[in-house]
């Protein structure tokens, strides 16, 4: 991104001062986002992994939840914990969603800033058209892949790191004498 902001200035001059502004304002909101969706991944996992278990022992007991026709019971707790998980994964989706139209506005403000501007400075003969052009095209190589690949990343990595710091407490217990 920061090569393309050095393209966008030898051609376009100031023009680079649009994607300068709006670079920063974009890892700022991934900041503020990953805290808000690092918070909903670390309770959908241990969510999820309660489902797990509790699958694990249900195949594990299948013919004594049969004999005792515990399968209800079973279900219900099935059920119950599909829930908790849907819950807690809800704001994690929602705050992804905002995330993505965020990005996406972020970039289409930058594409019409650079646009509005390039064509003031074409028009005044401070850079040609083609350099408008050229520095419109590039500007969609800083910005699009923060809308495309971002707000993914971001949940991605939450839930990476729930996963890590999970296993990180299952290696810090003590050893079985």
């Amino acid at each position: 991104a920061i090569f393309f902001i050095f393209v966008i200035g030898a051609i376009g001059g100031p023009l680079a001062w649009v994607p300068i502004i709006s670079l920063p304002i974009a890892l700022v909101l991934a900041l503020i986002l990953s805290r808000i969706i690092r918070k909903g991944t670390d309770r959908a996992q241990v969510s999820g992994n309660r489902k797990n278990g509790m699958l694990v022992e249900s195949l594990d007991a299948v013919e004594t939840v049969k004999a005792n026709r515990g399968g209800w019971f079973m279900m219900g707790r099935w059920n119950r914990l599909v829930r908790e998980v849907n819950h807690f994964d809800m704001p994690v989706k929602k705050a992804s969603a905002v995330a993505g139209s965020l990005f996406s506005t972020l970039q289409q403000a930058a594409y019409v800033s650079i646009m509005g501007w390039g064509a003031y400075l074409a028009a005044t003969g401070s850079i040609t058209t083609g350099a408008l052009l050229a520095c419109s095209i590039i500007s969609g190589r800083i910005n699009g892949p923060l809308v495309a690949q971002l707000p993914n990343l971001i949940v991605q990595w939450g839930y990476a790191r729930s996963s890590v710091k999970a296993l990180d407490a299952i290696m810090e217990l003590p050893l079985d004498p």
